[in-house]
């Protein structure tokens, strides 16, 4: 069992990092298809009106080849294909202390001070959501080992997973600045908070900077995703 809960968080992270690259190199090349299809554009308007462009017929259609293929690539882009071979989503009934337990499975206890999780049925990919909350675990206890906590509370509208430590305050824009992918401010791979937003967002939540002291984060599901009990 506990093999398969491996296998499982293995493969939920792999999609996770398959999609934000994959994300991150679809917007880089939209950008450049934008950028060729203004080019295009430009030199057509330039040439529409001169001997050449109504003389050679190879002209206008070569335009026409490249918005051709501009629209086909966008459409390509567009497909949401990538990872499927990584990780089969599954969204079923689980339970917040499931996913508790689930993201702790591993987690030297030393680098704890106290959990407590306030019960809720949950509908979501059970080792998604552990695979986030994980993220921002390990993040605390690297940050500093021994005064994490981690705590599950039902809100009106929304179920929180909240992280923290004895670090210093975590504003908004610090908190944006980290979850963008490939930033890290210790040398590793800089996915971890952008995995946990995008998992989050992915059923309707989001992650947010949280509290007044220390460092603390708080990954949110709405009731839509996580129903109290």
């Amino acid at each position: 069992m506990k093999g398969d809960d491996d296998r499982e968080l293995r493969g939920a992270e792999e999609l996770a990092i398959v999609e934000e690259v994959v994300s991150v190199l679809r917007h880089d090349l939209r950008n450049r298809l934008a950028t060729i299809r203004q080019a295009a554009f430009y030199l057509q308007k330039k040439t529409s009106a001169t001997e050449l462009y109504e003389k050679d017929p190879r002209v206008p259609r070569f335009f026409a080849i490249i918005e051709e293929q501009v629209v086909l690539a966008e459409q390509d882009l567009s497909k949401n294909e990538a990872g499927g071979h990584v990780y089969a989503r599954k969204v079923t009934e689980t339970s917040s202390e499931r996913v508790v337990r689930r993201a702790l499975d591993g987690v030297d206890s030393r680098g704890l001070r106290s959990t407590r999780v306030e019960p809720a049925e949950l509908r979501a990919d059970e080792a998604e959501i552990a695979l986030a909350l994980r993220h921002l675990i390990d993040n605390a206890i690297e940050a500093d080992p021994g005064s994490v906590d981690v705590v599950g509370t039902r809100g009106e509208t929304v179920y929180a997973f909240r992280v923290s430590n004895d670090g210093p305050a975590l504003d908004a824009s610090r908190l944006a600045q980290l979850v963008r992918p490939f930033v890290s401010e210790k040398g590793g791979r800089g996915l971890g908070l952008t995995i946990a937003r995008r998992v989050a967002e992915r059923y309707g939540g989001g992650i947010r900077a949280a509290g007044d002291g220390g460092t603390s984060v708080e990954l949110f599901l709405p009731y839509g995703a996580a129903e109290g009990g």
